[in-house]
């Protein structure tokens, strides 16, 4: 029996396991309740299965270091059929039991087959022999194999739980340990980016606070730049200005030394003629009886010296005039003034298309006029103008449309915002018009109408103007006369007094819009166009049927623009409008 038992550990296959084989693994993890192996012996029911990883039987082992230790209790001393020891000295005894091999095997199969009578009462009366040959293990065995709760062991566990636990607690712990120093890594690692952001924002505001600053210094700097050459304009304007006074003081000076000597002369004429009215008288006494004398024969000398004396005082008046015009300081004009002037342009347009178009064939088609007119070179606005006038032309209106066409190209003169003639390649000329719509911004009305009419006037007074006035105006003649040439197909050999004529026109009208640009107070000048209704506020009829009711009256064409005062003389108060010269109006 001793030799059979011996086979039977050596063959068992727990023999190949060692405990120490699974030191460093996990423990194993239990499913449901283990029971103990003295409860298991001694209430006979069957024991819940033991399970491992590897495929060893857990429960296989303990059954038969049990069965060992109870059959030879006498041996080991640590037996007891009570079951009352601690579970962890029968494992450590079941571990000796297997680590002793085939010799202690024997000699403890002795002492338990000897002994076989004290442990049969806890077998429940089974021989000896059927205890020593095993059938007490393969019973245990079926318990723990049988039993419905499992024990999962991972693989190479030992059976050991408190040194395991222990060691599975240390590595827990080393894993903490390692979280918590990647953690600190991380939280380092954020509060030097945070820093590192932190200087780059120092730096940005830096740079930030700096270039506010260059800007800042740029733009004083740019303020104090144009300030300075305001300044330096306005005192170079102030200079001229000076000067062109002085030139006036001294050409009023010479105008004046000249008119005393035109003032004697005159009275020396004077006395001269009444003299010889004088002599004459008395002779016409002495020779009263005479036939052969003429009853106009005293007046043949005064008549002789007429024309002379009629020179010398239109040559005096028009000196006064002159002097008037170039010593005045100050350029403002009255608005009598003005609607005189301009009624004089309108009756030298009217006089100059009479006497040069009178002749041209009334009989002409509208359509024909029309298509006259869209062959000529003309611009959008004045085309627009002309356009609906021509579309219902009349013949008995010629003379009045010819004018409206020449009135038309003026217009080019009259809304100018600047002085017209200045050529457009000046230098000057375009910072001008910047300066002046820059400061209608900066300054008030009155100041800012102030500086531009004395800015306008020192140019108007400037060496070349004239030059610039007389192309100005050549250029504009020959245009009205070539567009007219072209409507009336008249021609002869007085184009060239024609041209003449209205040269002259020109350079007054041209003078005149000069007049009204050196003003403080603007003006506007509007020309009414064909089919615009009739106000009588702003117009003036001056077509021979004036019976027709004024709510009824349509602009037929306009010879002459409305001149419009915005503002008071002295430029401010610019929501005033005054209309110091109406429209010039043909009605239907």
């Amino acid at each position: 029996m001793a030799g059979k038992t011996k086979s039977r550990k050596l063959s068992s296959p727990m023999k190949a396991v060692r405990y120490e084989d699974a030191a460093d693994a996990a423990p194993p993890v239990v499913v449901g309740k283990v029971p103990k192996p003295s409860e298991l012996m001694r209430d006979g029911r069957d024991p819940p299965p033991l399970k491992s990883v590897d495929g060893v039987g857990m429960g296989m082992g303990m059954v038969e270091g049990g069965v060992s230790s109870s059959a030879g209790g006498a041996g080991s001393g640590r037996s007891g059929s009570g079951g009352s020891g601690n579970s962890n000295s029968k494992i450590a005894g079941l571990r000796a039991t297997f680590e002793k091999g085939g010799g202690s095997g024997s000699g403890g199969g002795g002492n338990r087959s000897e002994s076989g009578g004290g442990g049969g009462n806890s077998s429940g009366g089974a021989p000896a022999k059927e205890r020593n040959s095993g059938g007490s293990f393969s019973s245990v065995k079926r318990r723990f194999t049988s039993h419905n709760d499992k024990l999962e062991v991972p693989h190479g566990s030992k059976t050991n739980g408190h040194g395991h636990s222990q060691q599975a607690n240390g590595k827990e712990l080393a894993s903490l340990r390692e979280d918590l120093e990647r953690e600190r890594e991380l939280c380092q690692a954020y509060v030097d980016k945070c820093a590192m952001l932190e200087e780059e924002a120092v730096k940005l505001r830096y740079v930030y606070d700096e270039k506010c600053t260059f800007l800042v210094e740029e733009a004083d700097q740019r303020q104090h730049t144009l300030h300075r050459e305001a300044e330096q304009q306005r005192t170079a304007l102030e200079e001229k200005y000076a000067v062109l006074v002085d030139k006036a003081q001294e050409r009023r000076e010479t105008f004046e030394e000249r008119y005393a000597v035109l003032e004697h002369e005159v009275e020396e004429l004077r006395m001269k003629v009444q003299q010889q009215q004088q002599h004459q008288h008395s002779n016409s006494n002495s020779n009263s009886d005479s036939r052969t004398t003429s009853p106009y024969s005293d007046r043949s000398p005064l008549s002789s010296e007429t024309p002379e004396l009629l020179l010398l005082r239109r040559q005096l008046a028009d000196l006064k005039r002159t002097i008037a015009l170039s010593t005045r300081l100050d350029s403002q004009v009255t608005d009598s003034v003005f609607a005189q002037e301009t009624g004089v342009v309108h009756h030298e347009l009217q006089n100059w298309t009479v006497h040069h178009f009178r002749r041209a064939r009334a009989d002409v088609p509208a359509h024909e006029m029309r298509a006259r007119l869209d062959g000529l070179d003309l611009a959008p606005g004045q085309r627009h103008q002309l356009g609906p006038m021509y579309a219902a032309y009349e013949p008995s209106a010629k003379l009045v449309m010819y004018q409206a066409v020449a009135v038309s190209l003026f217009m080019d003169i009259f809304n100018d915002e600047g002085l017209y003639g200045l050529p457009e390649d000046l230098p000057w000329r375009l910072a001008l018009r910047e300066a002046v719509n820059k400061l209608e911004h900066v300054l008030g009305p009155a100041a800012h109408n102030k500086w531009r009419a004395v800015t306008v006037d020192v140019i108007r007074q400037s060496e070349g103007m004239q030059g610039f006035i007389e192309a100005a105006a050549r250029a504009l003649a020959g245009r009205v006369c070539a567009v007219l040439t072209t409507l009336t197909q008249v021609e002869g050999e007085e184009n060239g007094t024609r041209l003449a004529a209205m040269t002259g026109i020109a350079r007054r009208a041209i003078e005149l819009q000069h007049l009204f640009r050196v003003q403080r107070a603007r003006y506007q000048f509007d020309l009414p166009s064909t089919s615009d209704l009739f106000y009588a506020e702003v117009m003036e009829n001056i077509s021979v049927d004036v019976d027709t009711p004024v709510e009824s009256r349509v602009v037929k064409c306009a010879t002459f623009p409305s001149v419009m005062k915005i503002g008071d003389e002295w430029g401010d108060n610019v929501h005033l409008t005054n209309v110091i010269v109406k429209a010039k109006v043909v009605c239907s």
